[in-house]
């Protein structure tokens, strides 16, 4: 169920940034969402891979409790020869998260299909690039923690006619483990 809704969240939230200024990078750029277990992405070796990741939920509070309470780690290794060519520590990590920003009750309704008690939904995110990498394949892991159990509040909206459900309570806790692939062609 994580799973599902973190890529919901990251889909959300990629159209969020739409119009944002990228991290700076060495070339075209090729997006990775380190939370997406199982994801392949496929890049050339002019390409820097654009991490990205994010939390939205009902309240500026509730994407504060996830901040503050969730530890994030990430690996990145040449499949052939086991190195590791990038990593970010949890404290890392924790520096990159941007400002909350908010989004209003049209957005919500049209992006998300609902009808919330608090009609803004509040977003945070970080970006990170990687510099292009030699041809070959990569492993990307991420682990999250949950330093305490987080809750998204989207249990408490109501879904509009004809949008999926989403999962009740919303309440994430423990350890995420994602597996991810990047192949690198000249």
């Amino acid at each position: 169920m994580f799973k599902k809704r973190s890529s919901l969240l990251v889909l959300l939230l990629v159209a969020l940034l739409a119009s944002a200024t990228p991290a700076v990078a060495n070339g075209p750029e090729v997006y990775a969402y380190p939370t997406w277990g199982g994801n392949v992405v496929q890049a050339k070796t002019n390409e820097s891979i654009h991490m990205f990741w994010g939390w939205l939920a009902t309240t500026k509070g509730l994407v504060r409790a996830f901040v503050n309470h969730h530890a994030e780690t990430y690996t990145l290794t040449e499949d052939s020869t086991g190195a590791v060519v990038w990593s970010m520590s949890a404290k890392e990590a924790d520096s990159h998260w941007g400002s909350i920003v908010l989004y209003g009750p049209e957005w919500v309704e049209t992006a998300l299909g609902l009808d919330c008690p608090m009609p803004w939904v509040a977003a945070s995110w970080w970006e990170f690039t990687v510099r292009p990498l030699e041809a070959g394949t990569y492993t990307l892991k991420y682990v999250g923690t949950y330093e305490q159990p987080v809750n998204d509040g989207f249990h408490a909206c109501t879904e509009l006619p004809g949008t999926d459900p989403f999962p009740t309570p919303s309440l994430y806790r423990g350890e995420e483990v994602a597996v991810s692939t990047i192949i690198v062609t000249p």
